[in-house]
């Protein structure tokens, strides 16, 4: 606690020893040391397009009520925007000359000491750059004392640029500096000083930006020691490749990033667990099922088939879409259902058959719920952390199919067992992991059935042309 007082108090202590310097007639004399530079270079407005937001629309710097726009009471936003400026490049050429070159004066006359609102780094910066910018209506046929104040006043600010730019952090801060500096350096032919200095600044910046990504400045661009940025870049391209250890790298599912408003910084997320959202790993089936079962033929137990009764689903009854068609079902009795609990099904469960046209499969709808099923369905319950539907994709997708026949050997009538089933190795995402791909997948398919939509339409159309043909 104590050292954290003196801490505070030795950065307090130091600033205001800083602010005192600042507004000391010795920091004004030195910033103050200027030259009879004849304004020379005459920059595009365009030239820091980077920088500059331009608007379309122009306004006549008459259209603004001069006497009313410097009232002391702005919120700070306001305050800057006026202050920096930038509301110059909004001005039509055709504004008036005098008054342009009078605001400017004024404000010249009312900050032309340092003080800390009107001198912020960034202000000073922007009002720099639009001025100078703007000079055909900030400096073009102005009168001799008004030009001596205006260049006396450009290079004290710059002056003022590089005596603080060292102690500034923010890296954008700094470079719309250096632009200040070095476009000053452009404007006055003499002002050496002041473009060899902003180029060395840029220089300095862009060098310490650039080894920040782990890297040196050599030829090589080899990785610089004690950085561990190189290795995270490495256990990125890991696992695109689908490895998923990692000492570094942490991945963080889109629902936690939404919970924290999209923000990403990383005090954010340093006490959640993080999960791998597309983690590549295969996993048994049995291992993230409740049950992985089958149902029996309810003759063999000397039940019958109904004309009325609970549901009783066969392979038959699956198209190759995996919808259940409901018009042709078996019916059981309540007895009957009630005697196989074991192949009684629940909504989302799994249908996949195994004898005879191995790999049909359905998901299990509400509506045909109570119901019941035979030995040829493979009856798959997954667990309830696991999306059924997505588990269901990717049990009707070729890799399974072809694991299934790599087991089939030498027989022309091939049935798998639950074990069978049980083996197959699926991937298996985070829960968020899947509902992206479902998402994905639903897009694809709502596409596909738009233009099956669209091919039937013009099979029709194909079709009326052709019979039209008859009736001419």
């Amino acid at each position: 606690m104590i050292i954290n007082n003196l801490s505070q108090f030795y950065v307090n202590f130091n600033k205001s020893i800083k602010e005192f310097y600042q507004n000391s007639n010795f920091y004004d004399k030195k910033i103050s040391k200027t030259r009879d530079f004849n304004f020379e270079y005459k920059p595009s407005p365009h030239l820091l397009s980077s920088i500059v937001k331009y608007q379309s629309k122009k306004y006549k710097i008459e259209d603004f009520a001069l006497e009313t726009i410097w009232q002391k009471n702005l919120q700070h936003n306001d305050f800057k925007k006026l202050n920096n400026f930038f509301w110059f490049f909004s001005l039509d050429l055709k504004s008036s000359k005098k008054t342009t070159q009078t605001v400017v004066s004024n404000l010249i006359n009312k900050n032309d000491r340092y003080n800390k609102k009107s001198w912020d780094f960034d202000i000073t910066s922007k009002r720099i750059i639009s001025w100078l910018s703007n000079h055909q209506l900030t400096f073009e046929d102005c009168e001799d004392e008004f030009k001596k104040k205006f260049n006396q006043s450009i290079q004290k600010q710059t002056n003022h640029l590089l005596n603080e730019i060292k102690n500034l952090t923010e890296v954008e801060n700094k470079i719309v500096g250096c632009a200040a500096i070095i476009l000053t350096g452009l404007a006055y032919k003499n002002g050496n000083k002041y473009l060899s200095g902003g180029l060395n600044l840029l220089k300095k910046i862009i060098k310490t930006s650039i080894n920040n990504d782990g890297f040196d400045l050599g030829a090589q661009r080899n990785p610089i020691d004690l950085n561990d940025i190189p290795i995270i870049l490495k256990e990125i391209s890991d696992y695109k490749n689908g490895n998923d250890k990692f000492n570094k790298l942490k991945l963080i599912s889109k629902e936690k990033i939404k919970q924290k408003n999209y923000t990403l910084l990383q005090r954010n997320y340093e006490n959640l667990d993080f999960e791998l959202i597309n983690n590549k790993s295969l996993i048994k089936l049995g291992d993230i099922c409740e049950i992985i079962t089958k149902g029996t033929t309810p003759t063999t137990l000397g039940f019958k088939f109904e004309q009325k009764g609970i549901n009783f689903i066969k392979i038959e009854n699956i198209d190759s879409k995996g919808n259940i068609k409901t018009d042709n079902l078996k019916k059981i009795s309540k007895e009957c259902h009630s005697h196989f609990k074991r192949s009684q099904l629940r909504e989302n469960d799994i249908l996949f058959s195994i004898a005879g046209s191995l790999g049909t499969i359905c998901i299990v709808p509400k509506s045909v719920i109570p119901c019941n099923t035979n030995q040829a369905l493979a009856i798959i319950r997954v667990k309830k952390d696991i999306n059924p539907i997505f588990i269901y994709k990717l049990l009707s997708s070729n890799s399974i199919l072809n694991q299934i026949q790599s087991k089939k050997v030498g027989f022309a009538q091939f049935n798998l067992s639950l074990n069978d089933i049980k083996e197959l190795v699926v991937p298996l995402p985070s829960v968020v992991g899947q509902n992206d791909i479902l998402e994905k997948i639903s897009k694809y398919e709502n596409t596909i059935l738009e233009n099956e939509k669209k091919i039937d339409k013009n099979k029709d159309e194909i079709n009326e042309l052709i019979n039209s043909l008859w009736n001419i």
